[in-house]
Protein backbone atom coordinates (compact mmCIF):
# COMPACT_ATOMS: atom_id res chain seq x y z
CA UNK A 1 0.00 0.00 0.00
CA UNK A 2 1.32 3.26 -0.97
CA UNK A 3 1.57 6.72 1.88
CA UNK A 4 -1.23 8.33 0.12
CA UNK A 5 -3.49 5.41 -0.38
CA UNK A 6 -6.92 4.91 1.94
CA UNK A 7 -7.10 2.16 4.45
CA UNK A 8 -9.13 0.99 7.68
CA UNK A 9 -6.54 2.01 9.80
CA UNK A 10 -7.00 5.83 8.86
CA UNK A 11 -10.84 5.55 8.04
CA UNK A 12 -10.78 6.14 4.33
CA UNK A 13 -8.69 9.52 4.53
CA UNK A 14 -5.86 10.04 1.95
CA UNK A 15 -3.16 11.77 4.13
CA UNK A 16 0.65 12.23 2.77
CA UNK A 17 3.55 12.57 4.96
CA UNK A 18 5.06 16.00 5.60
CA UNK A 19 8.15 16.43 3.24
CA UNK A 20 11.27 17.49 4.30
CA UNK A 21 13.83 18.62 2.14
CA UNK A 22 16.08 18.20 4.73
CA UNK A 23 18.07 21.45 6.57
CA UNK A 24 17.25 24.10 4.92
CA UNK A 25 13.70 23.42 4.29
CA UNK A 26 12.17 25.96 6.21
CA UNK A 27 12.53 30.00 5.22
CA UNK A 28 14.30 30.58 8.39
CA UNK A 29 16.98 27.71 8.26
CA UNK A 30 17.49 29.53 4.20
CA UNK A 31 17.79 32.81 5.99
CA UNK A 32 20.22 31.57 8.64
CA UNK A 33 21.97 29.46 5.87
CA UNK A 34 22.84 32.60 3.02
CA UNK A 35 23.78 34.57 6.50
CA UNK A 36 26.38 32.08 7.14
CA UNK A 37 27.52 32.49 3.24
CA UNK A 38 27.36 35.96 3.55
CA UNK A 39 29.92 35.83 6.81
CA UNK A 40 32.13 32.60 5.44
CA UNK A 41 33.22 35.35 2.18
CA UNK A 42 34.43 38.06 4.62
CA UNK A 43 38.25 38.43 4.81
CA UNK A 44 38.26 37.97 8.59
CA UNK A 45 36.72 34.89 8.70
CA UNK A 46 39.22 32.75 7.47
CA UNK A 47 41.38 33.82 10.01
CA UNK A 48 39.20 32.74 13.25
CA UNK A 49 41.30 30.88 14.52
CA UNK A 50 43.98 32.64 14.47
CA UNK A 51 42.09 35.45 16.30
CA UNK A 52 40.44 33.09 19.05
CA UNK A 53 44.25 31.66 20.10
CA UNK A 54 45.69 34.96 20.05
CA UNK A 55 43.07 36.29 22.79
CA UNK A 56 42.91 33.10 25.00
CA UNK A 57 46.64 33.97 25.23
CA UNK A 58 46.65 38.05 25.58
CA UNK A 59 44.38 40.62 26.94
CA UNK A 60 44.83 43.20 24.19
CA UNK A 61 45.17 42.39 20.46
CA UNK A 62 45.32 45.18 17.87
CA UNK A 63 43.53 43.84 14.50
CA UNK A 64 43.63 46.06 11.22
CA UNK A 65 42.01 45.96 8.04
CA UNK A 66 40.03 47.53 5.50
CA UNK A 67 36.57 48.81 5.84
CA UNK A 68 34.18 45.54 5.32
CA UNK A 69 36.43 43.01 6.11
CA UNK A 70 34.02 41.69 9.44
CA UNK A 71 36.49 43.26 12.10
CA UNK A 72 33.30 44.73 13.78
CA UNK A 73 30.36 42.18 13.12
CA UNK A 74 32.92 38.95 13.05
CA UNK A 75 35.77 39.13 16.07
CA UNK A 76 32.91 39.78 18.55
CA UNK A 77 31.37 36.59 17.59
CA UNK A 78 34.18 34.27 17.05
CA UNK A 79 34.84 35.42 21.19
CA UNK A 80 31.12 34.93 22.52
CA UNK A 81 32.14 31.52 20.63
CA UNK A 82 34.90 30.72 22.34
CA UNK A 83 34.30 28.74 25.69
CA UNK A 84 37.16 30.94 27.78
CA UNK A 85 35.08 34.40 27.01
CA UNK A 86 32.68 34.40 29.54
CA UNK A 87 32.16 38.47 30.18
CA UNK A 88 30.55 40.72 28.32
CA UNK A 89 31.97 42.00 25.05
CA UNK A 90 32.25 45.80 23.80
CA UNK A 91 32.64 47.17 21.04
CA UNK A 92 33.14 50.91 20.05
CA UNK A 93 32.12 52.85 17.74
CA UNK A 94 32.60 56.18 16.67
CA UNK A 95 28.98 56.97 15.41
CA UNK A 96 25.17 56.52 17.16
CA UNK A 97 24.25 54.96 13.63
CA UNK A 98 27.26 52.76 13.11
CA UNK A 99 26.68 51.08 16.83
CA UNK A 100 23.05 50.79 15.79
CA UNK A 101 23.35 49.20 12.61
CA UNK A 102 26.04 46.84 13.72
CA UNK A 103 24.11 45.48 16.77
CA UNK A 104 21.08 44.66 14.05
CA UNK A 105 23.35 43.17 11.83
CA UNK A 106 24.93 40.57 14.03
CA UNK A 107 21.85 40.46 16.29
CA UNK A 108 20.49 39.04 13.13
CA UNK A 109 23.50 37.31 11.91
CA UNK A 110 22.96 35.38 15.59
CA UNK A 111 19.65 34.57 15.09
CA UNK A 112 18.91 36.88 18.51
CA UNK A 113 16.31 39.56 19.23
CA UNK A 114 18.01 42.89 19.69
CA UNK A 115 18.20 44.55 23.41
CA UNK A 116 15.70 44.84 25.43
CA UNK A 117 13.23 43.29 23.06
CA UNK A 118 13.87 39.98 24.95
CA UNK A 119 15.38 38.53 28.01
CA UNK A 120 17.03 36.60 25.91
CA UNK A 121 18.81 39.13 24.10
CA UNK A 122 22.37 38.17 23.11
CA UNK A 123 23.38 41.51 21.43
CA UNK A 124 22.53 45.16 22.34
CA UNK A 125 23.75 48.76 21.52
CA UNK A 126 24.44 51.70 24.08
CA UNK A 127 24.31 54.99 22.47
CA UNK A 128 23.38 58.70 24.11
CA UNK A 129 19.85 59.02 25.03
CA UNK A 130 19.63 54.98 24.16
CA UNK A 131 20.35 52.21 26.22
CA UNK A 132 19.10 49.03 24.23
CA UNK A 133 20.04 46.27 26.29
CA UNK A 134 19.29 43.82 28.60
CA UNK A 135 20.92 41.61 31.78
CA UNK A 136 21.62 38.83 29.35
CA UNK A 137 23.10 41.38 26.50
CA UNK A 138 26.66 39.67 26.09
CA UNK A 139 27.98 41.37 22.89
CA UNK A 140 27.11 45.74 23.35
CA UNK A 141 28.15 48.44 21.03
CA UNK A 142 28.44 51.84 22.12
CA UNK A 143 29.41 54.99 21.11
CA UNK A 144 32.43 56.37 22.79
CA UNK A 145 30.40 59.12 25.08
CA UNK A 146 28.35 56.09 25.87
CA UNK A 147 30.69 54.07 27.50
Amino acid sequence: MSKSEPSAANHGIKRKRPRSDGPNSSPLAAKKQKLLQSRQKLPIFSRARDIRSLMSKHNVLVLSGETGSGKSTQVPQFLLESRWCTGKIAITQPRRVAAINLARRVAEEMGSPLGSASPASKVGYSVRFDDNTSPSTRIKYLTEAAS
